[in-house]
């Protein structure tokens, strides 16, 4: 899992401080710095890089982190892996840079406060009688296996509700009205792609199937509010990402069916196959210090005889349609993205403050911090380590004096 002239650097600024502001009150003195780790899921760490003094560093960013737990597996769709999250706060304290980890959540200013978005899970299954379970026969084992692992989120001072309850999940999905999903087994996961101080970008993947020839399977995309993943009634409301971008842009999307979609033949004349784009499923993601709009390219699937189908991804197309300030806030790289190459040759993502004073930059196993990078990028500030898998799906700034009132904040949760 992405330079402005002097003035307009000034005015992004400007407008990422009122966007942040959090209305609270002025922020006491941070406290000193501790080193260590703790062993708890959702516990922090903060740690400094040595004894070396940093010059003046005027911003601090949430960064959250996503591992993808499929790289390299054979996905079995009834038992597909959520990604896991982590939020790293990184601001200087007391002349060093230093970092926060919240672990299992995305933390993101929202409105007048923070809100954590993460991973929800409900599993219901019945074993078959006079048997023993075995995880990796599910049809075999099971009369019937429901898995669900949902994006979810809650007000950050608040403690995270699951989305679904055994009644509410039967209610939505066991009654006679949807027919018991049609099949007993089912699972559902969703992935976190881009998470704003607005919006969050979900992937879905669900399946059923009744364990004989039938099945049906399909990836989809939203965008939601960040309020509304917080409950069921709330995710009715999603938004299509393309009907967030500006007239000009949603136009570009028109010529994508024209050139990708047709026919698959199939030997099998019971089976109808295509390949397509869907517009209105439209992903986020980062490359090269900036955030893009992914097109997705799906295998279509039809049988007539059982009635199985299925839309899973082929693959993703990029492209080049520009964001609204409403997703992107601040998007922009202090340092060109091809100088960071070539003081950082396996730099795979890039981001850096509104005001210049810091920049951030992810490799296979490091995260590079530097301060004040115009002034050279040589030595690390500050260097964490992270898993190859892992990907940056959201940097939110804080400059000024909303660092010490985010610190204050933060540290509270």
């Amino acid at each position: 899992m992405k330079n402005i002239k002097r003035r307009h650097r000034y005015l992004a600024v400007l407008t990422v401080l009122v966007v942040l502001m959090a209305g609270c009150s002025k922020s006491k003195p941070a406290e000193n710095q501790v080193t260590g780790m703790d062993t708890d899921n959702k516990g922090s760490t903060v740690v400094s890089n040595n004894d070396v003094q940093q010059n003046r560093v005027d911003s601090g960013v949430l960064l959250g982190l996503s591992k993808d737990n499929e790289t390299g597996t054979n996905l079995n769709p009834l038992k597909r892996q959520a990604n896991d999250y982590r939020t790293l706060w990184i601001h200087q304290e007391n002349g060093r840079i230093v970092y926060t980890e919240k672990k299992g959540e995305i933390i993101t200013p929202y409105k007048d406060g923070f809100y954590k978005v993460g991973n929800s899970r409900f599993f219901q299954a019945e074993p078959n009688s006079g048997t023993d379970t075995k995880y990796e026969d599910i049809i075999s084992n099971f009369s019937e296996y429901f898995s669900f692992t949902n994006i979810v989120s809650h007000s950050a001072d608040k403690t995270m509700k699951s989305l679904f309850t055994s009644e509410s999940f039967k209610e939505k999905y066991l009654s006679g009205q949807e027919g018991n999903m049609e099949g007993p087994y089912s699972a559902q996961t969703e992935w976190l792609w881009y998470v704003g101080n607005n919006y969050a970008c979900v992937m879905n993947n669900s399946f059923y199937t009744g364990g004989g020839t039938f099945y049906s399977g399909r990836d989809y995309s939203n965008m939601y509010e960040l309020s509304s993943l917080a409950s069921l009634e709330g995710r009715k409301k999603n938004i299509g990402l393309a009907d967030l971008l500006d007239k000009s842009e949603k136009a570009k999307l028109q010529e994508y069916p024209k050139n990708y979609d047709k026919d698959i033949d199939s030997e099998n004349t019971l089976v109808k196959q295509k390949q397509s784009v869907d517009i209105e499923n439209l992903l986020l993601t980062r490359k090269e210090g900036k955030w893009q709009v992914l097109v997705p390219l799906y295998n279509v699937y039809e049988h007539e005889g059982n009635g199985s189908s299925g839309r899973n991804i082929k693959e993703y197309i990029t492209t080049d349609i520009k964001l609204p300030k409403a997703i992107t806030s601040y998007d922009s790289l202090s340092i060109g993205w091809d100088m960071i190459k070539q003081k950082v040759p396996q730099a795979r993502d890039a981001v850096s403050s509104p005001d210049g004073s810091m920049l951030a930059v992810l490799t296979s196993d490091k995260l590079l911090i530097y301060a004040n990078p115009k002034d050279g990028i040589g030595k690390p500030s500050l260097s964490i380590d992270v898993d190859g898998s892992e990907s940056i799906i959201m940097n939110q700034w804080a400059t000024g004096q909303y660092v010490g009132t985010w610190n204050e904040k933060l540290n509270s949760y």
